[in-house]
């Protein structure tokens, strides 16, 4: 409803949740009890004087069970209803197939949430188990609150038993003398009587005094039974509900559990330390089902992910001071400080598969292959066909990249920006991994988390970097070896964001040694480009390169533009249209010799005569631009 401004649309989402509500779908099974009905006889049955008359006739026999039938009736035909439609919202928010819109789905999850919680079924149940790998934190919240909520409402009875309170010793001196009352002897913390051994422990009554009276206990204490007789604690699985089973069979998967995990591992580095929902869940998970494992199984993954950030913060500091040092060859072996190649050799026994996967090659099926290697290196753990394993392999390669990335962060951030071979072997893989949007649409945390440092680190510390004589040739060959070589559009993306803020950060030492031709041939392949996203990615790029200086334009550029206009291959065609673009977007407020050129090609292409006035009125507006007096604007009408 926060989506459309239609009235139907707004009437038809509130007329559907509203069938949906609580108040509509109680069950009422327990209307036939026999003690109401004999309690109730019981009032005008009696023979007193006091005895109430029934308001109206009592029914016969045959009467009572044929009313009894037809409610039963309405009620079997009203839990149908439930069952339908429960089935038909539980097959939306599967959306197999992935055909229905995402606000379908919220929508039906949000109804399938408003159901009475007696008639959730174990796909339903299913439904809610999936919420927790959704990357929106109020559905992980839901589907979190929900799953402990039904094991809350449905846990077996726990076992009680009688326990004989000690008897209240009189106190006759006035005042009560000070120390332990004889009666309360049985609270007091005793270290020798604690129970030593798995059978006393069991066999022990935990008791605590409630407030009755001053100073006495209750005549009888009704408390928890010892751990031996809690029945329902130590059920095996098949005597489990399906329900209950559900929950185990879904929670002891090994690639459910670690994509969960990173998810709330990542949520706590974002947001609050502590959740109430996961802590209930993991809390009647351990109760209701003795689910141990669920806190067993975090606890090495989150020590050896917290574990890595000071082991990276050491190994950057000595790396940063090996490269200050230099040479060390004369320094003993044992107190030699690890070089940055070094460092990074303790990565590579773990990077070198994935370096060579995602390597890109002319081969097209080739690549193919490859483009499928590096995605299921990178895909969440499937819950119906990942053995445990692979998720073990899976989990170690982004344990070992996560902290090469947190090595990486740490060496830059004390100001070191030197490009080694060692690092500069590592631009194919931050390439790859630095594409923020792709994390987001595939919705896996883990992938999120590495492309996010990839980001940082290829997007914000290089490209901020400084570029000296000596790495900027080194620094324009790989990008023009990697970008060439590969097939994956998201990859030249990547390559334009870096490219449009290391050279300005670097201008002076770019426009050196015939350096623009280099970049502007890489411009141009990239504005040329299949792929729409990477025509406009190039067409930014150029913007930036023109608006700082870099890029030289002059009448020669329009006209070479223009005549890509009128090429038969539509990327080209399209690619020249956002080059005339960039040009006229990199002068916001001067007007070049050119740019009244630039404009007559760019509005030969426009769509229609309204929307080329349109983009004249703004673009040649008085306050935008200085010295439109200059400029004959005659071909506007």
């Amino acid at each position: 409803m926060r989506h459309s401004d239609k009235p139907s649309i707004m009437k038809l989402v509130d007329e559907s949740c509203t069938a949906v509500l609580l108040q509509r779908w109680n069950n009422a099974q327990n209307i036939f009890s026999q003690n109401l009905v004999q309690l109730s006889k019981c009032f005008w049955d009696n023979k007193s004087r006091y005895a109430l008359k029934p308001f109206w006739e009592p029914l016969a026999d045959t009467d009572q069970t044929a009313a009894k039938a037809k409610a039963l009736r309405q009620c079997n035909e009203r839990r149908r209803k439930i069952e339908k439609i429960r089935d038909e919202l539980i097959d939306v928010c599967n959306n197999v197939g992935k055909t229905l819109h995402w606000r379908n789905v919220d929508s039906s999850s949000f109804m399938l949430v408003t159901l009475f919680r007696m008639n959730y079924d174990p796909k339903a149940i299913q439904v809610f188990l999936q919420m927790f790998h959704e990357e929106r934190p109020s559905w992980r919240d839901i589907g979190a609150t929900t799953v402990f909520g039904w094991l809350k409402w449905n846990k077996p009875p726990s076992v009680r038993s009688f326990w004989k309170p000690p008897a209240k010793v009189e106190e006759k001196a006035a005042p009560y003398a000070c120390g332990m009352r004889p009666d309360n002897v049985c609270l007091a913390y005793d270290l020798n009587s604690l129970p030593s051994t798995k059978k006393l422990w069991d066999e022990t009554v935990f008791i605590t005094k409630p407030h009755w009276g001053t100073f006495q206990w209750p005549r009888t204490l009704k408390t928890f039974a010892p751990y031996d007789k809690q029945i329902h604690l130590s059920r095996p699985f098949d005597k489990l509900t399906p329900t209950e089973k559900t929950v185990v069979n879904t929670l002891g998967e090994i690639g459910f559990l670690q994509r969960w995990h990173l998810t709330l591992l990542r949520e706590k580095e974002d947001s609050e330390p502590f959740s109430i929902y996961t802590f209930n869940v993991v809390k009647r998970g351990q109760q209701r089902l003795g689910a141990e494992s669920i806190i067993t199984n975090s606890f090495p993954l989150v020590v050896v992910i917290t574990d890595s950030f000071p082991l990276v913060r050491s190994l950057a500091y000595a790396a940063i001071f090996s490269t200050a040092y230099g040479d060390q060859k004369l320094i003993p072996e044992q107190y030699r400080l690890p070089s940055i190649a070094g460092v990074i050799s303790v990565f590579q026994e773990e990077l070198e598969e994935i370096l060579r996967d995602i390597k890109m090659h002319k081969s097209y099926e080739h690549h193919k292959q490859i483009v499928t290697l590096f995605r299921s290196l990178f895909a969440s753990p499937s819950s119906e066909n990942l053995h445990a394993a692979e998720a073990a392999e899976t989990t170690k390669k982004n344990i070992y990249v996560k902290s090469l990335l947190l090595f990486l962060k740490a060496y830059y951030l004390l100001g070191f920006t030197a490009f080694p071979p060692s690092i500069m072997s590592l631009y194919t893989l931050l390439a790859h991994l630095a594409d923020e949007e792709k994390s987001r649409a595939d919705g896996d945390g883990r992938q999120i988390e590495l492309q996010a440092d990839a980001a940082h680190v290829f997007h914000q510390v290089w490209a901020t970097a400084y570029l000296c004589e000596g790495t900027i040739d080194e620094m324009i060959s790989k990008t023009r070896e990697v970008l060439l070589s590969s097939r994956q559009w998201r990859t030249w993306v990547s390559i334009l964001k870096l490219l449009s803020v290391l050279i300005f950060s670097n201008i002076f030492i770019c426009e050196r040694k015939g350096r623009p031709t280099q970049i502007a041939e890489l411009i141009h392949r990239a504005i040329c480009h299949h792929q729409v996203e990477v025509r406009k990615e190039a067409a930014n790029c150029l913007t930036v390169l023109v608006h700082c200086g870099h890029y030289r334009i002059n009448k020669a550029f329009i006209a070479q533009w223009e005549v890509k206009t009128a090429h038969s291959d539509l990327a080209i065609r399209h690619g020249a249209v956002l080059g005339l673009s960039a040009v006229l977007r990199a002068y916001p407020f001067t007007i070049p010799p050119f740019i009244p050129d630039a404009i007559l090609t760019f509005c030969k292409n426009g769509a229609s005569r309204d929307a080329v006035i349109r983009f004249l009125a703004s673009f040649l507006g008085f306050d935008n631009h200085s010295g439109t007096d200059s400029l004959d604007r005659s071909f506007v009408l």
